[in-house]
């Protein structure tokens, strides 16, 4: 019983972290709402590699995409999981985690590559990752030129081109 019951308060533990770090993060931001629903963003990922369960997401984004056999919804959730790194990368810049920057756009860069390597774009796709080089060039231009997180940013920039 007391196991249980030390699980129930982890559990809500969590997701009061979770909530409070989500209200935290859009305080204190490099761009607001606005712009960024301007380039088509409308949410960032609950979870985020700059918190402590993160390996358990990714554990789990794992399993789910290797126990899918159908080529159709395989690559369907590789798109989503892309877009899930880029809601993680924005997140991670705009809420100033520098910390976590090169972790994320490395994770960022490994589904572009992924995504080129077994799944050419089609040409509303390649609209779409336009847009998104948008947001990454306005978050890249967020540090001076040439610095570490500029330049981190723009690999993934020039990474995504690479796709289209």
């Amino acid at each position: 019983m007391f196991v249980l019951n030390s699980y129930k308060i982890f559990f809500i533990s969590c997701l009061i972290f979770l909530s409070v770090s989500v209200v935290l993060a859009k305080e204190s931001s490099y761009m607001y709402e606005s712009e960024l629903n301007s380039f088509g963003f409308t949410e960032y990922e609950r979870v985020n590699p700059n918190l402590l369960i993160y390996p358990i997401k990714r554990i789990a984004e794992h399993i789910k995409l290797n126990l899918l056999f159908d080529k159709e919804k395989r690559k369907e959730y590789i798109f989503n999981l892309y877009e899930v790194r880029l809601k993680e990368l924005v997140y991670i810049v705009n809420n100033k985690k520098e910390g976590f920057l090169s972790f994320t756009a490395d994770r960022y860069n490994s589904f572009v590559g992924k995504i080129k390597k077994d799944y050419p774009l089609g040409k509303d796709e390649k609209q779409k990752f336009q847009v998104y080089i948008r947001l990454l060039e306005r978050l890249r231009d967020i540090y001076p030129a040439q610095s570490v997180n500029w330049s981190k940013l723009n690999e993934t920039i020039d990474t995504t081109k690479s796709l289209i």
